[in-house]
């Protein structure tokens, strides 16, 4: 990678670093939000330190992290997820990934992981009643303005993993209409040209199937993601 690029990440690990600690010192002052931790991801700082080796072609944007990620502070270290996810990007041409199915660095490939926010719960929804607070809502608009960015300077596709909680939507289960958990994910769905959706990783039944594609069909069931979404916020 050359040398602007290298500086482009350099200054997105500053403001990485400054949304973790922003909502830190936030999430101190209130007694009920203790728990809820910003985790910065290390692999960052390897990428960086190795970006004469490395290009990134992909930014891969997931949730946020979860009980494993906030132990090692390195992103998707799920041991259901990170398998499908390393095929995923397998079936994309990243030749530079291990041969074993799960194998926790991320830091020597192509891909940057990344999540919608650094805020470490032991499940998505339970960030729900984070909702309430501008802080959340300001902290998932500065990191995705941030990836925004960085993605325009490195000039490499965003791939977003699990968009329906972009907008509000429908519990299967109970039928009751829930809540967007990342609606300042919106406009980057909507305005954004090198950009794909796809279903989680962790969601086996629905994120299997792009493991069975080649890259053509991968890519397109990415663009047929991204366009779904849009014709949502048509709708509203």
């Amino acid at each position: 990678m050359d040398k602007n690029k290298k500086q482009a990440l350099e200054k997105f690990k500053e403001k990485f670093e400054e949304i973790c600690e922003k909502w830190n010192s936030f999430a101190v002052s209130e007694e009920e939000l203790k728990e809820y931790k910003a985790i910065y991801n290390k692999d960052l700082d390897k990428i960086i330190e190795n970006a004469g080796k490395i290009e990134i072609s992909y930014i891969a944007i997931g949730d946020n992290p979860g009980d494993n990620e906030k132990t090692s502070s390195r992103y998707m270290q799920n041991d259901n997820s990170t398998p499908r996810l390393r095929k995923f990007y397998k079936i994309l041409g990243n030749h530079n990934l291990p041969p074993k199915d799960y194998e926790d660095d991320w830091s020597d490939v192509n891909v940057l992981v990344l999540n919608k926010v650094p805020i470490s719960t032991p499940t998505t929804d339970k960030l729900r009643p984070l909702l309430e607070y501008k802080d959340f809502l300001k902290c998932q608009q500065e990191m995705a303005d941030a990836i925004k960015e960085l993605a325009t300077n490195l000039d490499v596709e965003i791939h977003v993993f699990g968009h329906s909680l972009i907008t509000d939507y429908k519990d299967y289960n109970t039928g009751e209409t829930k809540e967007a958990i990342f609606p300042k994910y919106q406009d980057l769905i909507k305005n954004q040209n090198k950009i794909r959706a796809y279903y989680h990783p962790s969601k086996k039944k629905y994120f299997e199937p792009y493991l069975k594609m080649d890259k053509k069909q991968l890519l397109q069931e990415g663009e047929r993601g991204v366009e779904y979404r849009r014709n949502i916020f048509l709708k509203d």
